[in-house]
């Protein structure tokens, strides 16, 4: 039997939290817009109605602790968070706001 050939969406890029970042994130995903704009049409002209992305890692003899959701389900947000102008490295990346305003 042939090995199933690995479909990648190449719009999206997942990171590990900054260091600095709250310890409910589980990590940062960043879409370039157009490019995934593009990747959904074709989904959508191949008769596609939605898509389910899986998050792996690259060597698979790793493994995780992942967390059990229970009612903790995850969910997204929008890291609105931009370098500052003048170049700013020390920056934390972190999701701007209070835990308060988490909807859990």
């Amino acid at each position: 039997m042939a090995e199933k050939e690995i479909e990648f969406c190449e719009a999206i890029r997942i990171f590990a939290p900054n260091e600095k970042a709250q310890s409910f994130i589980l990590a940062t995903i960043k879409i370039d817009i157009a490019e995934m704009v593009k990747w959904l049409a074709k989904k959508a002209e191949s008769g596609d109605e939605s898509v389910r992305l899986d998050v792996k890692v690259k060597d698979p003899t790793r493994s995780f602790n992942f967390p059990q959701w229970g009612a903790a389900k995850p969910f997204a947000t929008v890291n609105s968070w931009k370098p500052k102008p003048s170049g700013d490295h020390g920056a934390s990346g972190s999701t701007p706001g209070a835990a308060s305003d988490l909807p859990f």
